[in-house]
């Protein structure tokens, strides 16, 4: 049991990549037909309009937020790890001086 923890492999980066399909044509044809649909007067569904013109950008940022969150709990895991190492280091070497001070 001593010598798995020793031995013990990280595991591999999950990467959570999906594709995405960009259709140029489809987004030129909503946006002409919005236009018209304005010039006559009517009401567009704008949210729609602004998600299909803003899509890369809020693909790159769900993306980024996604992958800093991720990061973060790796960080704040590697950085537990390396303060309780270092204060069993320190207790040690606490522990040594100790000793020979007292003999």
């Amino acid at each position: 049991m001593l010598f798995n923890r020793f031995f013990k492999q990280p595991k591999p980066n999950n990467f959570g990549y999906t594709p995405v399909y960009y259709n140029e044509r489809k987004l030129e044809r909503e946006r002409k037909i919005a236009e018209a649909r304005r010039e006559k007067g009517e009401e567009v569904e704008i949210n729609t309009l602004r998600e299909n013109i803003n899509f890369r950008d809020n693909k790159s940022k769900s993306t980024s937020m996604v992958r800093n969150d991720s990061l973060n709990k790796f960080r704040n895991k590697q950085n537990s790890k390396s303060n309780r190492m270092t204060f069993f280091i320190i207790l040690v070497l606490a522990t040594i001086i100790y000793a020979q001070f007292t003999m």
